[in-house]
C-alpha cells in the first residue's frame, strides 16, 4: 500500500493480511497475524464459504503457504500451518514438483544476477550484516518473478543475523527488504524507517540517492539493534 497507496488511496473494498503492522487502510480490514501466511486465512475462509477444495485451489493455497514460509522453514510456521498444508496435500496434488519449482529452479539470468550482488554486497558489524543492492540495471537482466528470492541470499552466509536488500526503483529511490534472526526485529528496523512487516521480516521505503539510503539504512540497523 505504501508503494500504490496515492493510485489506490480509498479505493480498496477488502484487505485480508497476516501482517500485524496492516494499517487498516481498506474499508473492510482481516488480520490474522497468527497465521504464517495469507493463504492459511483463506483456506479457512474457503472452508467457512463451504467451497469444494478443488485440486486446482489446492495447489494455488498450497504455494502460497510454501512460498511466504520459506518452504516451512520461517519462525513463524504454526502446527496450524502444517495441518492446513496436510489438508490441501490430501486433494492430491504435487506438493513435490511445486516446491521443486518455488525452490530449487533458477534461470541463468536469476544466477546472473544473483552473482553480480554478491559481487558487491556489504558484509558489516563483524559479520552480523549484509547489505546488498539491486540495481536498475541488474534487474533489467531477469524477470521480475526472478528477482524475488534474492533477498534470501544474505542470511545464508554464516554469521549473518540481519540480511538487507536494496532495489532501486524507477524513479532512482529504493525499496528495502530485511530479514533477521533472533534476537534482531527487522520490524523495529523497517519501522524507525516508515515501514513494517513481520518481526524477522519486514520492508521500508527510502528516498534518497544510493550512498545516502546505503547509509541510513546502515545507520538504523546500528542504532535499532544496538550493533
Amino acid at each position: 500500500i505504501r508503494e500504490y497507496g496515492k493510485r489506490y488511496e480509498g479505493k480498496i473494498e477488502l484487505c485480508i493480511d497476516h501482517h500485524g503492522t496492516n494499517t487498516n487502510y481498506a474499508k473492510h480490514t482481516y488480520v490474522c497475524s497468527d497465521a504464517a501466511a495469507v493463504c492459511e486465512i483463506i483456506f479457512d475462509i474457503v472452508l467457512g464459504l463451504r467451497c469444494d477444495l478443488t485440486a486446482d485451489i489446492a495447489k494455488c493455497l498450497y504455494t502460497g503457504i510454501s512460498t511466504d514460509t520459506g518452504c516451512f522453514r520461517y519462525s513463524n510456521v504454526t502446527p496450524n500451518t502444517h495441518i492446513v498444508a496436510a489438508a490441501l496435500m490430501k486433494t492430491g496434488i504435487d506438493t513435490a514438483f511445486i516446491n521443486r519449482i518455488m525452490f530449487e529452479t533458477k534461470s541463468f539470468e536469476q544466477i546472473k544476477v544473483e552473482n553480480m550482488a554478491i559481487d558487491g554486497m556489504d558484509l558489516l558489524f563483524d559479520g552480523k550484516c549484509a547489505v546488498i543492492v539491486l540495481t536498475k540495471e541488474m534487474q533489467a537482466i531477469a524477470p521480475e518473478d526472478d528477482l524475488e528470492g534474492i533477498k534470501a541470499i544474505t542470511r545464508q552466509i554464516k554469521g549473518v543475523q540481519i540480511g538487507v536488500t536494496m532495489r532501486e526503483k524507477d524513479d532512482g529511490t529504493y525499496k528495502v527488504s530485511v530479514r533477521s534472526n533472533p534476537p534482531y526485529s527487522a520490524s523495529d528496523i523497517c519501522s524507525a524507517l516508515g515501514g513494517g512487516g513481520h518481526m524477522y521480516a519486514a520492508g521500508c521505503e527510502i528516498a534518497l540517492p544510493l550512498n545516502e539510503a546505503k547509509a541510513k539504512i546502515i545507520q538504523t540497523v546500528r542504532e535499532v539493534s544496538k550493533l
